[in-house]
């Protein structure tokens, strides 16, 4: 059963008609599959964890919130495998390099930065030009995931 007061859940959805809109408005086909391939990869990552420490098979939000950021900052240029090499490492990151079970790093951007690092892959954030719609959904996330007192340090510096 899908809770749609989750804020979780509410990311996934915004992520994912976003995606299709820009998809469609852009003409831009590969944007969508590479994003997919992200998400299916990222699900994938997080499913050998979770069997492997839990000996049962998950399809986790965090997973698909992870394979959503890296395929809309990931140029849709870059080759199949990069997406599924990205996701991979984001996942991993977030079982491997934690403290108190928690995760240190953003597991999406530390994925980013290392396929950036080591595999030369170039980044684009998706939807810059359309900030009327990023901004006051981002605000909104924001402050439903408690950031938002990171969002108003960044603004006003």
């Amino acid at each position: 059963m899908i809770n749609f007061k989750s804020i979780k859940t509410q990311l996934i959805l915004y992520l994912s008609c976003f995606a299709l809109l820009l998809a469609l408005k852009d003409k831009d086909g590969a944007f969508l599959l590479t994003t997919l391939t992200a998400v299916i990869s990222a699900i994938a990552a997080e499913g050998i964890v979770l069997y492997f420490r839990k000996k049962m098979i998950q399809i986790t939000e965090s997973a698909i919130i992870t394979g959503l950021i890296v395929g809309y900052v990931l140029s849709s240029d870059e080759a199949w495998w990069k997406f599924v090499l990205a996701s991979f490492l984001a996942i991993f990151s977030k079982h491997l390099i934690c403290f108190q079970r928690k995760h240190i790093f953003n597991p999406a951007a530390f994925g980013i930065f290392l396929a950036i690092v080591f595999l030369g892959v170039s980044a684009q954030w998706k939807a810059t030009y359309v900030w009327s719609v990023v901004v006051p959904f981002g605000v909104y996330f924001a402050y439903r995931f408690k950031k938002l007192e990171i969002v108003l340090g960044y603004a006003i510096i």
